[in-house]
């Protein structure tokens, strides 16, 4: 399968570089995608110097990634936000890989609110050692049924526990405030059947 790419190059001084990054020469055409490890090829038009930085533009159906939640009651398929919240998406695919929700509980559950999980003491104050920040600027930051969002403490204090939204009414005041960064795409039914207690895992597709 060929996919296209769409590359910016600014040139501005390496101190500048935020991640994600690539690096491309004139010499060779292949790009490292490094948050990923997905190799792509990318036509530019070389500038002045040998090696050229910049930000990398990629889009979702060029990843091609999703996740299996299993619960107690089946499986749900999440398609990522990974446009509007790349970095809430890599964090939240980095611990599922590590294993690190496997066998977690849904800790809260508020039926017609949301069921909350991902704690790894399973009573709702643990995390993963570290918080990482809101992404609340993208086009998809609107929480409805299925959709998969970050708790947190306060705003920038996320880190591995998240919910599944029950409902547009109940969640609406969440607009802006929580990062939505998935939804279900199927097994939408199970979202509202999930109970308190049950236990859940989370494997990473990719393809």
């Amino acid at each position: 399968m060929r996919h296209v790419l769409t590359v910016l190059v600014p040139v501005f001084p390496v101190h500048q570089l935020k991640y994600p990054l690539f690096a491309v020469s004139p010499g060779g055409l292949t790009v490292t995608l490094p948050r990923l490890g997905s190799r792509v090829r990318v036509s530019f038009l070389a500038q002045r110097k040998a090696f050229h930085y910049g930000r990398l533009c990629y889009s979702q159906q060029l990843i091609n990634m999703y996740a299996n939640i299993t619960t107690e009651h089946g499986t749900m398929t999440v398609e990522f936000f990974e446009k509007d919240a790349p970095h809430t998406v890599a964090n939240f695919v980095k611990l599922a890989k590590e294993g690190f929700y496997e066998g977690l509980k849904f800790h809260r559950v508020i039926p017609g609110f949301v069921a909350q999980g991902g704690s790894p003491n399973g009573i709702g104050n643990g995390g993963p050692g570290y918080t990482i920040d809101c992404e609340l600027d993208g086009n998809n930051q609107y929480h409805d049924l299925g959709v998969l969002s970050m708790a947190h403490a306060g705003r920038n204090t996320g880190g591995s526990q998240f919910f599944l939204v029950h409902s547009r009414e109940a969640t609406a005041h969440l607009d802006g405030n929580h990062t939505c960064f998935g939804r279900v795409t199927e097994g939408i039914e199970i979202v509202t059947q999930i109970t308190q207690g049950e236990t859940f895992s989370v494997e990473i597709i990719e393809g």
